[in-house]
């Protein structure tokens, strides 16, 4: 199969063209305009549409010859030659282009081979035409010469009108339009925006799946918080009872940093939802917060470093990636690990990215965890969603014992 037929009609040419299906918002009547041009739906649908149009046109012509002969054969002979010549022009083309379209030629021939389709149907019809003209022209003379509503000087004076060099070149412009017009012109110049026509649906149709996979990707953040938040409550507010009787001093640390790292989080909660953007700054006075319970609550031998440029705290980042690599921290390398232990979170700059770098000497990461555990899923499955290729998640054993897991994102954000 061409590559025409696979990237351009997916759904081939016996169905709506993409993004058009029959919904009742167009005249009946008028239908056949969602089908490729030159299909087999399309020239039944437009065929029936001109039979019904020249079908009145031609009863007209019949009773305004009937007026003007008073012969009901002759003026019905004509209407009939006049159905048969304008059906002739306004169908063998678009006839002999939908016998070429479906022969499935490769693109650029078939393109071809309907403009060359089209013109031998309109000089087809032309011959045609010029047959059945020639008899109307001759029988309606006959029937003029014969009425008394018209005399012989009036019939020369036409003749000699109808010859001049003006009159001729006025029946050329004309007829090259009206055969033009109605013997395919508009229907090519369908066929050929189609390619164009549908590449805008494609990247209408890829552009809200993007936006709907994010979406997916901001309820899935959402419904992590308001997993994350009751859980981290709870568990500090019971470090908290068990401080109050051997340290009540310890507690109220404990209280504190609880009530700083609740300031920067009870705002999204109001909102009933995680923000789709916050900035690097505020996500690391999140991780700072979160960072400063662990140590109280590891009685303080955890030590923490946090360190951004100024000018990259204003940046855009994605709310919770950044917790989500600390949090992993400490549960996989810094808590089973006995002793003095330090989680390092650095921001490096590059020309086109900014790298988010979460640094601990603890036990490592196993083999299991290295390869994605869910939370680290979550975490590049929310990049891919939002950055595309333009974003990652690297994780890293360091020879000497901890893991580094960084986030690297664009500098311009989505």
């Amino acid at each position: 199969m061409s590559e025409r037929h696979d990237t351009t009609l997916p759904d081939g040419l016996d169905q709506p063209l993409p993004g058009e299906r029959i919904r009742g918002d167009k005249p009946r009547f008028y239908e056949y305009t969602r089908y490729p041009a030159f299909s087999r739906h399309w020239l039944i649908g437009r065929s029936i549409l001109f039979l019904i149009v020249l079908g009145g046109f031609s009863m007209l012509v019949g009773v305004s010859n009937l007026m003007l002969v008073n012969d009901a054969g002759t003026a019905a002979l004509i209407a009939l030659l006049f159905f048969i010549g304008f059906m002739s022009f306004s169908l063998l083309g678009p006839l002999f282009a939908t016998i070429v379209r479906y022969r499935r030629w490769p693109f650029r021939i078939e393109r071809i081979a309907v403009v060359a389709a089209l013109m031998l149907g309109i000089f087809a019809s032309g011959f045609t035409d010029s047959l059945v003209s020639s008899d109307m022209k001759r029988r309606m003379e006959a029937k003029v010469q014969e009425s008394p509503l018209v005399n012989k000087q009036q019939i020369e004076q036409a003749k000699k009108m109808h010859n001049t060099p003006a009159s001729i070149v006025m029946r050329l412009v004309t007829g090259a339009f009206i055969y033009g017009l109605f013997g395919g012109g508009i229907a090519l110049i369908a066929y050929w925006r189609e390619p164009a026509r549908v590449k805008a649906w494609r990247d209408t149709e890829a552009l809200k799946a993007v936006r709907e996979a994010r979406a997916e990707s901001e309820v899935k953040l959402s419904l992590l918080q308001s997993q994350v938040e009751p859980h981290f409550l709870f568990n500090t507010l019971a470090a908290v009872r068990v401080a109050l009787r051997a340290s009540p001093a310890e507690a109220e640390a404990l209280l504190d940093a609880l009530i700083d790292y609740l300031r920067a989080t009870i705002p999204k909660l109001r909102a009933g939802a995680a923000q789709p953007e916050s900035l690097l700054g505020e996500q690391l006075d999140l991780a700072g917060h979160f960072l400063r319970l662990m140590q109280l609550r590891m009685g303080q031998r955890l030590t923490v470093s946090i360190d951004c440029p100024d000018d990259l705290r204003k940046m855009p980042f994605p709310p919770l990636l950044l917790l989500s690599l600390v949090e992993n921290a400490i549960k996989h390398g810094v808590e089973p690990k006995p002793g003095a232990v330090s989680i390092r979170v650095d921001v490096l700059a590059g020309t086109t990215d900014v790298t988010v770098r979460v640094t601990d000497d603890g036990v490592g990461l196993s083999a299991s965890t290295l390869g994605g555990g869910v939370g680290l899923e979550n975490v590049r499955e929310h990049l891919r969603t939002r950055f595309g290729d333009r974003a990652r998640l690297d994780l890293q054993s360091q020879a000497e014992g901890g893991t580094v897991a960084s986030i690297t994102v664009p500098r311009s954000a989505p």
